[in-house]
């Protein structure tokens, strides 16, 4: 859906070397004078400890790339303030 929603389907960095198969959902809204992006990746695979073990440090991940955008598309950098 062009300028409302992004769909990726995949696993992304290291899930990729795991039984793991993932869906990323981007949708776009309009927000005080920008855009407030909702970002939900949904994975499924199997790891002998647990895909919950995962869920953190992929959350962690996504949490600092979508800062970098965030960062890049408000100053033209995406490093940290």
């Amino acid at each position: 859906m062009p300028g409302k929603a992004l769909g990726l389907t995949g696993a992304l960095g290291p899930l990729q070397s795991i039984a793991a198969a993932g869906n990323m959902a981007v949708q776009f809204a309009p927000a005080d004078g920008g855009t407030k992006l909702d970002v939900t990746y949904s994975v499924t695979g199997y790891l002998p400890a647990g895909m919950n073990t995962w869920a953190e440090p992929v959350n962690s991940v996504l949490t600092e790339q979508f800062t970098r955008l965030k960062n890049y598309v408000e100053r033209g950098d995406p490093a940290p303030k």
